[in-house]
């Protein structure tokens, strides 16, 4: 069986799109501001340092164990990174299946293209909305907890959205969940209390 060819090295790009020399990659327990350290090999024995400190081409070795929040960031003043130091914040990630971690930012949505790798993602920036690459389906998948106008909810003929994603749309100030065919509004409970006087 054939394997496709991927990039071996996690990079990214900077708010302009151009390589991320110099910046920063902290990375940490999934919610939490507490290190975890990730690896310059497969066999995850070298930890690296952390941040991990991005070439000249904005690259880096980056091995997984398990799931971690990454955050880059242009400065080391704070640690962890806050205010305009921060570029992006990724809660949760636990890698693509090839090993590699690729992150792309786009200036908005049309300008997403395609994917390179399953699991590949992309940070809209006028948004600040994650999204996946599902290569699978060859399309974007939606993640949970991005959010939208009402016009602006995702294609289901354009993107993967799994049936349960939950997005908010704030043309409604309401959140709106995936069927897998359409999104429906979520509806809100009312109680009504009621007193009994003896």
């Amino acid at each position: 069986m054939a394997n496709i060819a991927y990039n071996p090295k996690f990079w990214t790009h900077d708010e302009s799109g151009g390589l991320a020399n110099g910046y920063l990659l902290f990375t940490y327990e999934p919610g939490t501001s507490t290190k975890k350290a990730t690896y310059s090999d497969k066999a995850l024995t070298t930890p690296n340092t952390n941040p991990i400190v991005l070439d000249s081409r904005g690259e880096a070795d980056v091995f997984l164990d398990g799931s971690y929040k990454f955050v880059l960031a242009i400065d080391t003043a704070d640690d962890p990174p806050s205010g305009g130091d921060t570029v992006w914040t990724v809660d949760n990630y636990e890698g693509a299946a090839s090993d590699a971690v690729i992150v792309s930012i786009v200036n908005n949505v049309a300008s997403l293209g395609t994917g390179s790798i399953d699991g590949e993602m992309a940070i809209d920036k006028a948004t600040g909305n994650l999204y996946t690459w599902d290569d699978g389906n060859s399309k974007w998948r939606v993640m949970p907890g991005n959010y939208y106008t009402t016009a602006n909810l995702p294609s289901f003929a354009t993107y993967t959205a799994e049936v349960g994603t939950v997005v908010f749309d704030t043309t409604t100030s309401k959140q709106q969940y995936s069927d897998g065919t359409q999104w429906v509004t979520i509806k809100g409970t009312s109680i009504l209390q009621v007193q009994v006087f003896s």
